[in-house]
This record gives C-alpha cells, sequence and structure tokens, in this order.
C-alpha cells in the first residue's frame, strides 16, 4: 500500500506540475505576444531563445541528460554510490566549464558582428548580436538544470524535476509582467 501512495504522491505531484507550467507558459507567450508585437524585435527575440534552447537539447535534458543515465546506473551498480557522486563532482564542473565556454564564445562573436550591423542596415540582425550575450548565459542554467534533472530522475526523485518548468515560468511571467 505504501508503493501506492509514493506512486499517487508522486503522479499528482509531476502532474500538478506540469499543468501549472503549461498555463504559466500560456501566460508567457502571451505576454511575450503583447510586449514584443509580431515584427522584427520577436523574431529576433524568438532566433535568440532558439539558440539556448538548442545548447539544452544537446547537453541538458537531450543527448548528455539520457547518456547519462544508463552510465550512472552502470557506475552504481558496479562500484556503489560514492563513485556515482564522485563521477558527478566531475561531469558537473566539466559541462560548467563546457558551457560558459560556449556562451563567452557565442557572446563574443555577437558582439564582433554586432560592429558591422547598425539599427538602419539591417534590424533583425541588429537586434540578435544586441541580444545574444544578454541571453546566454542563460543556456549555463537550463542545460544544468536539464542534466541535475536526469540525476534526480534516475534516483526517483520526480517532483521536484517538475517544478523546475514551474518555477522558470514564474520567473519569465514575473519578469515579463514586471517589465512590460
Amino acid at each position: 500500500m505504501a508503493k501506492a501512495t509514493g506512486f499517487m504522491k508522486n503522479f499528482f505531484g509531476v502532474s500538478g506540475a506540469i499543468f501549472l507550467s503549461r498555463i504559466l507558459g500560456l501566460a508567457r507567450v502571451r505576454l511575450e505576444a503583447e510586449l514584443l508585437g509580431g515584427g522584427a524585435v520577436a523574431s529576433a527575440w524568438q532566433l535568440v531563445s532558439s539558440y539556448a534552447n538548442i545548447l539544452r537539447r544537446l547537453l541538458g535534458e537531450g543527448a548528455l541528460g539520457t547518456a547519462l543515465t544508463p552510465i550512472i546506473a552502470e557506475l552504481e551498480h558496479k562500484e556503489g554510490k560514492a563513485a556515482v557522486k564522485g563521477a558527478l563532482a566531475v561531469v558537473f564542473p566539466c559541462l560548467g566549464v563546457l558551457l560558459g565556454a560556449i556562451v563567452i564564445i557565442a557572446s563574443l562573436a555577437a558582439v564582433i558582428a554586432g560592429r558591422y550591423f547598425t539599427p538602419e542596415s539591417n534590424f533583425r540582425v541588429y537586434l540578435v548580436c544586441t541580444l545574444l550575450p544578454i541571453v546566454m548565459p542563460y543556456a549555463i542554467f537550463i542545460c544544468m538544470t536539464g542534466v541535475v534533472t536526469a540525476v534526480l530522475n534516475y534516483g526517483k526523485r520526480f517532483v521536484l524535476p517538475a517544478f523546475c518548468s514551474l518555477l522558470m515560468n514564474i520567473a519569465l511571467v514575473g519578469g515579463l509582467a514586471g517589465g512590460g
């Protein structure tokens, strides 16, 4: 009976967090549309956001998070939890350095490319070059969150990772509502 109670607790916790996150995601998209409109500013914002999300798909929730789970499982099976903690103590700083380098390189490239564009010459490219250094540090946090989510899910901690997207949407909606 305790196993069923734990399942229901996880089910309702995860479902509730996802439901609220989707509602707030809808509010976020609506606020973005109201504040940014449908022109050059909105398309530049979407492009810059997609760069961070590509990194998230590769180095966060995507390939790295997916590959990390069986590695952790095998390591725990063969060497125990202490070995997993030791391996993660190496993976997270390395990932942080890699992401930091990617963010710095992308931001510097945008700053350098931005010198060749003005609002008059190509407004969208100018906006992308201006916004990219501001938004790219977000990629570090979203990727690290994705990897932590994979580790927590492996450890049968399901509710806390589900609240991550909810917290992100709360922050984004709050920022958009306050900035508008």
